[in-house]
């Protein structure tokens, strides 16, 4: 078992409840992936299994993973079957992906099934897989920048890239607790990584002709998003304005002008106002003049605010460290290039639902599929449409 030294009282329980368990303890927080690696560095079997703490596995979970394993010699990794903790739903079985790099647990939440067949899978859980240990460290093993999530979809893919194959294996079974182990973490911290982590994976792991494709296209999805989350008035940021709207301003600007001219001629009658006006209207106007000024600069450089939900900024922030992981991102991919044996078109065929949108949020399904057919994505795994036929003349 591995864990960090901030978790000692959970290792203090494990040694004392099951004493031969080897504790294998971090000396910092490495997340997921930085986690399993620095236990997978200090092990010397030929396979590597991997369990979650939130997880109870039937006796022969390992066993029924290791057959598939051993079945065929191109098999790298092969994933359990995880259920829900009182059995009754599926949490993984088959592994998945958008073609923007977000992983999907397909059958996630379908009624528990006990005839669910062997097949090849994009990638393993990590909450549940078992995989050689030569072919882990051959593609790069987990990625530990990513800290949390789809570490193991990137794995997989890198898998499959590099000539293998991982399969599941639906006789070893897991029980889970949903986001047990990370429950505690706040949300936005989560959804950073949630909308990075694809970004990353994308990056990395298609050819450069598809990534020229899609990468734009996860961008703008991701900008969409923080839209549609946002939901700001689009007409306060239209040109041509709205003569209708437009006409309010200068009239409230002129009630106020009015406004002392009045009380002066009630106050001081015709002759008295008179008197006053020319310096009067001189110091309104500069006055006018400077709130004016004031404005226009404050519509040029954004003096409003609008109220962003966490999850929003949470999106932005992905985009940003993104960009700033580029310069290692960039060696990343030519290693994960140079080991290419598979072509793009070939893993795509693994996705399962590829042009799955997943952003909850009011609109974005429709933005998402002009977006697949403006960068032509959908043509990536939709069979090819029969041209229309043209009737003949005479």
């Amino acid at each position: 078992m591995t864990t960090s030294t901030g978790a000692s009282s959970f290792a203090s329980f494990v040694q004392q409840a099951f004493p031969t368990v080897r504790v294998i303890q971090s000396p910092e927080n490495l997340g997921f992936g930085g986690g399993n690696n620095y236990a997978a560095e200090r092990l010397a079997t030929d396979a590597l299994a991997f369990v979650n703490n939130d997880t109870r596995a039937d006796p022969t979970w390992l066993e029924e993973m290791v057959k598939v394993l051993v079945s065929a010699p191109d098999i790298a990794a092969v994933g359990g079957k995880i259920l829900s903790w009182d059995r009754k739903q599926t949490d993984f079985i088959i592994g998945g992906a958008t073609l923007t790099g977000y992983g999907l647990q397909i059958g996630w939440g379908d009624p528990m099934r006990e005839d669910d067949k062997e097949r090849d899978i994009l990638s393993p859980c990590g909450g549940s897989m078992v995989i050689w240990r030569d072919r882990f460290n051959e593609v790069g093993r987990f990625d530990q920048d990513y800290f949390l999530f789809y570490e193991d979809l990137d794995l997989g893919w890198r898998l499959w890239l590099a000539g293998y194959r991982v399969r599941n294996a639906p006789k070893s079974l897991v029980e889970h607790v949903m986001h047990g182990s990370v429950r505690l973490v706040d949300d936005q911290r989560k959804a950073v990584l949630y909308d990075r982590n694809p970004l990353y994976t994308i990056y990395k792991n298609y050819d450069d002709a598809h990534l020229a494709q899609v990468l734009p296209a996860a961008l703008l999805l991701l900008a969409e998003k923080v839209v549609l989350m946002v939901n700001p008035d689009r007409n306060a940021f239209a040109l041509p304005v709205d003569e209708g709207n437009h006409s309010a301003l200068p009239r409230r600007h002129m009630e106020i002008a009015q406004a002392p001219l009045a009380r002066s001629l009630r106050e001081r009658g015709v002759m008295g106002t008179a008197k006053r006006l020319p310096a009067a209207t001189a110091r309104r106007l500069s006055a006018l003049n400077t709130k004016l000024r004031q404005q226009a600069m404050r519509r040029l450089g954004g003096d409003g605010s609008l109220p962003v939900r966490a999850s929003a900024m949470s999106s932005l922030l992905a985009i940003e460290q993104f960009g700033q992981h580029l310069p290692v991102l960039r060696s990343k991919r030519a290693a994960v290039q140079a080991m290419r044996r598979r072509s793009d078109q070939e893993i795509l065929k693994l996705f399962g639902l590829p042009l799955e949108p997943l952003a909850p949020v009011g609109g974005f399904a429709a933005y998402h599929r002009q977006m697949m057919q403006a960068f032509g994505l959908d043509a990536w795994v939709l069979p090819p449409q029969p041209s229309p036929e043209r009737g003949g003349g005479l």
